[in-house]
């Protein structure tokens, strides 16, 4: 194909000398000579390259795949237990769960997708924990995790932020983000942050948990492990602790897979009009 196509460029010169020596006009004739074939080589460019990037996609195959998932909520209070979950691996998987005891609530949105190369899991919570003035402590939690494989070096970035409040005394909140082997316990990444009060006031912040430089390796089975929390410990149902937030994983391809259609776009020539010389 590439070979007609040059083989058209030259046939169109080759005649448009023929008409200009049979005109006389030897200045245009001396233009056509020096203009390049910069169309028709960018043509040639645009349809042989994007061919090759998705012939080379094709073989590729899928990069990601989701072996097990297990996001969760539950409440655990002196007014009862409560639970709720999603296993079925799905894509695109939506999905929201709830769980209550008494006042207490915990509630998680999950919104997965994935493709070929890239994937996004994205974990949203709201939580309130009531406590009780005969004990025990009041936990809200919204804990997770993914399992994937990779068959090349995946990067992985990852934003995370909670907001909590806690109003009184005995009362604590985490965000917990980790990335780890399931067979060789290789840790990737792990970070936790929140905070706590004591006697006798509260307290209430954002932290947040930011990575953008893990490269997920074939071969193992990765775990992306995730809690957001609270421990109401005040014994006084007066108080409420509150927490809201999100964790998001995102999956993207390596820089070199967006090469082939970098150099495409490099390889279109600008153009530049000059005006006609007249005689």
């Amino acid at each position: 194909m590439c070979c007609l196509l040059m083989q058209d460029a030259f046939d169109w010169r080759l005649g448009r000398l023929t008409e200009l020596r049979q005109s006389g006009k030897m200045f245009i004739m001396m233009r056509a000579i020096r203009e390049p074939l910069s169309a028709h080589a960018a043509l040639v460019v645009l349809t042989v390259l994007p061919v090759m990037v998705v012939a080379q996609t094709a073989a590729r195959g899928d990069a990601i795949t989701i072996t097990q998932w297990d996001p969760g909520v539950l409440v655990n209070s002196p007014f009862g237990y409560d639970d709720d979950g999603w296993t079925t691996v799905e894509n695109p998987c939506h999905r929201t769960l709830f769980a209550q005891a008494g006042s207490s609530v915990s509630s998680s949105t999950i919104d997965f997708a994935w493709a070929a190369q890239s994937g996004t899991f994205l974990i949203e919570s709201q939580q309130a924990a009531v406590a009780a003035a005969s004990g025990p402590s009041t936990i809200t939690s919204a804990p997770g995790f993914i399992r994937l494989t990779t068959t090349e070096p995946m990067p992985l970035s990852i934003d995370a932020s909670w907001t909590f409040d806690l109003p009184a005394w005995w009362m604590r909140s985490t965000l917990l983000v980790s990335v780890y082997g399931y067979t060789s316990h290789t840790s990737l990444f792990s970070e936790t942050t929140g905070g706590q009060t004591s006697w006798p006031g509260g307290f209430s912040n954002t932290v947040t948990i930011t990575a953008d430089e893990i490269v997920l390796p074939p071969g193992e089975t990765w775990v992306l492990r995730y809690d957001m929390n609270i421990y109401n410990d005040c014994e006084s149902s007066a108080y409420t602790a509150t927490g809201s937030g999100y964790v998001n994983f995102q999956i993207t391809p390596e820089p070199a897979t967006l090469f082939p259609l970098a150099l495409a776009l490099f390889a279109v020539p600008r153009r530049r009009h000059r005006p006609l010389a007249r005689p």
